[in-house]
């Protein structure tokens, strides 16, 4: 019979770290976050499978999205790399959802400094990535 839930945190901690796991049960459970959304959850189940699509597919949601943390993580733990335009394009998508932090974090790991400056200047002249008006940080230092 087909599980009915997804496992929680304990489940997932001794479905990934127990290796009692078939690769078919993480990659089954690693398609059932992926359709919950539970990106980040499918991303550590297509990892431990060895699931290369997998991974792709959460990598390409982050790149789509302009989801920093996700892009970053697939970067780690998939068999994938994040080209430069692919980071520029994440930089994009989150600067028009207006998530500045998300769009700094493409930009810097792209390498880009015109657009990292760019992006610095944003989040002083619209509040900080905290919204407080702050960066966070001293006058002309990166706000991370």
């Amino acid at each position: 019979m087909a599980r009915q839930t997804l496992p929680d945190s304990v489940e997932k901690r001794n479905l990934l770290h127990a290796g009692k796991a078939s690769p078919g049960t993480l990659l089954q459970l690693g398609k059932a976050f992926e359709a919950a959304r539970r990106l980040p959850d499918a991303l550590d189940f297509f990892a431990k499978a060895g699931d290369a699509e997998g991974v792709a597919r959460i990598k390409a949601v982050a790149i789509e999205t302009g989801n920093s943390f996700l892009l970053v993580r697939a970067r780690r733990v998939g068999p994938v790399e994040v080209a430069r335009d692919e980071w520029l394009a994440a930089a994009a998508a989150a600067e028009r959802a207006g998530r500045w932090l998300d769009a700094y974090w493409c930009a810097k790991e792209s390498g880009d400094e015109e657009k990292i400056a760019a992006l610095e200047e944003k989040m002083r002249s619209t509040g900080g990535p905290s919204g407080n008006g702050s960066t966070g940080t001293a006058p002309g230092k990166s706000p991370l």
